[in-house]
């Protein structure tokens, strides 16, 4: 339980990292931002803030052996949410495939630690 919520945590961390690249490094932001989209990725930065603070959230109270299975599923929307948006501006070519496949294994991720915390803090109430 406790390598889950760690999971989660570092999942939150690195959407501020992801983003500080992105602005930071203009070959970092090329793997991922196809020419003409980076105007339209930055609008994603608040929502993904917020994510990162949702996910940052429950994984600490998850570590501290309280998961909330409403917040792990408000998280896990979120980076459902987040792939969808990301993977239609991939299939639209804003986005380079980068972007898609790095959504597709944070959802991934999040989903398998979400699913172990639930789990495992349901196995000691029963």
């Amino acid at each position: 339980m406790r390598r889950s919520g760690i999971l989660l945590l570092i999942l939150a961390l690195a959407i501020p990292a992801w983003w500080l690249g992105l602005f930071v490094s203009p070959s970092f932001r090329d793997l991922f931002v196809a020419a003409g989209g980076w105007d339209a990725l930055q609008s994603y930065l608040p929502a993904d803030l917020g994510l990162a603070l949702v996910t940052g959230g429950f994984a600490v109270r998850s570590g501290r052996g309280r998961p909330s299975p409403i917040g792990l599923g408000i998280s896990c929307g979120g980076w459902g949410y987040a792939t969808v948006m990301t993977c239609t501006a991939t299939w639209t070519g804003l986005f380079r495939p980068a972007s898609a496949v790095a959504m597709v294994a944070g959802l991934s991720v999040a989903l398998f630690a979400s699913h172990d915390l639930v789990s495992a803090s349901h196995r000691h109430h029963d």
